[in-house]
């Protein structure tokens, strides 16, 4: 749903990826800082706060007019933990850790990075006040940023996007969203409540997927498949996709029972020990059977990871303010399964690391932190050439 803000150039609608129960306080952990890629990107309200400093480049950027110098990632105004510009700081830091995004039909989106701020405990609801009185007042004041950004990712974009790769079948934007509808109402509602997100995305990557793949190859007519083809295909696929499901789920459940009762789908992995890292720069070790074996993950951390996959297809192929050429169905799926699969073993190492029996919602926030911060490099892994260079988000 598009909330509509009035600032001081006049409206602006912003439609949220993210849950509405989404919480956020700075922690002032610096982690935004220290991974701003080839640097920020600056608009031309920016370099007018900025004035002249040696740290700004002109990039030669479709969008930014110049961009503040980077060193393997870390933005050339920090100073230890501060910002030494934090008064004229640019608009892509003042919005952090939101970023605005575009749809196809040109809606304004407004996107969260999901930065060890995000989700805690005590931190303050991220409700209509909250974007009127944080993010409203800096867009509103650079609205040639707005009208730039939606013409450049509007004609990016197009008016169809890619579903199947070989042969080529492309989807409206709308038909894209009817079916993701329709494979998180499978997930959801079809698949035991006792698996797990990523269980439930590999057998949509491992069965689904390529059922789906061949029956669109075996209808496709040549034209692109709108929200109506689309939605009479699924009543279609009805007949067989029962039978599909629970072949996939069966396969599921002994890979399951074999991690389980082994440690690994090819025995156990003894003692070694595994390092995870973290997005703030603290590491730590767990034994590497002990993470393996997956803890029982409680309701509310199920439900946030859940809501977490869902805010990624929102997105509209828009990660941490970079457009990526929009993906198959068979990449997407696949895009889905790995973040749930890096989230469900950072949360349970994290569960493992203190003693729980139980992954818990603070594990699982903070999972989720790390797998949206390596959300360009898991599409890289899939073979998809991605724009680098400036943040933008």
């Amino acid at each position: 749903m598009t909330e509509t803000f009035l600032g001081k150039a006049g409206a602006i609608g912003l439609e949220p990826t993210f849950s509405s129960r989404l919480r956020f306080t700075c922690t002032r952990c610096g982690a935004c800082c220290r991974h701003v890629g080839a640097g920020v990107g600056l608009t031309g309200d920016d370099l007018a706060r900025l004035g002249k400093t040696s740290e700004v480049r002109r990039p030669g950027h479709p969008i930014f007019a110049g961009a503040l110098e980077s060193d393997a990632g870390v933005c050339s105004q920090l100073s230890e933990n501060d910002c030494t510009v934090y008064s004229a700081r640019p608009l892509m830091c003042r919005l952090y850790p939101f970023y605005v995004g575009v749809r196809a039909d040109g809606t304004l989106q407004l996107s969260v990075d999901h930065c060890p701020g995000v989700d805690l405990p005590d931190a303050e609801l991220v409700d209509d006040g909250y974007v009127q009185r944080e993010i409203l007042p800096s867009l509103s004041e650079d609205p040639e940023y707005l009208a730039s950004l939606r013409a450049q990712v509007m004609a990016r974009k197009g008016r169809t996007c890619r579903v199947v790769t070989v042969p080529k079948i492309e989807a409206t934007w709308e038909g894209r969203e009817r079916l993701w509808r329709y494979l998180f109402s499978l997930l959801e509602e079809r698949v035991p409540d006792s698996f797990c997100p990523r269980d439930r995305f590999e057998c949509l990557k491992v069965e689904l997927v390529p059922w789906i793949e061949g029956r669109m190859i075996r209808t496709y007519t040549g034209e692109a498949l709108d929200g109506r083809t689309l939605e009479r295909s699924t009543l279609d696929w009805e007949g067989e996709v029962p039978e599909l499901i629970a072949r996939s789920v069966g396969a599921q459940e002994e890979h399951r029972r074999l991690v389980q009762s082994e440690g690994s789908v090819t025995g156990d992995a003894g003692g070694e020990f595994t390092t995870f890292q973290t997005r703030t720069g603290e590491s730590f070790k767990v034994i590497t059977h002990e993470v393996i074996k997956m803890r029982e993950v409680t309701r509310e951390a199920f439900d946030a990871e859940m809501a977490f996959l869902k805010e990624v297809v929102r997105r509209e192929f828009v990660y941490q303010g970079v457009v990526v050429p929009s993906l198959s169905l068979r990449e997407e799926a696949s895009l889905l399964f790995y973040l749930a699969d890096a989230t469900e073993l950072m949360a349970n190492a994290m569960a493992v690391r203190r003693g729980r029996e139980r992954v818990e919602i603070d594990e699982m926030n903070s999972a989720i932190c790390e797998a949206d911060s390596h959300i360009l490099t898991t599409v890289q892994e899939l073979g998809v050439q991605i724009p680098t260079g400036l943040s933008s988000g």
